[in-house]
């Protein structure tokens, strides 16, 4: 496997771990 699909496939689990930490962190509140 080429050095950059693993660095794509690396990016791309980071983004989306992000993502869904920012969703369970963030719960969507309908006032401040």
């Amino acid at each position: 496997m080429p050095i950059t699909d693993i660095i794509s496939a690396l990016l791309h689990e980071k983004v989306t771990l992000e993502h869904a930490a920012a969703l369970m962190v963030r719960p969507p509140k309908p006032e401040h």
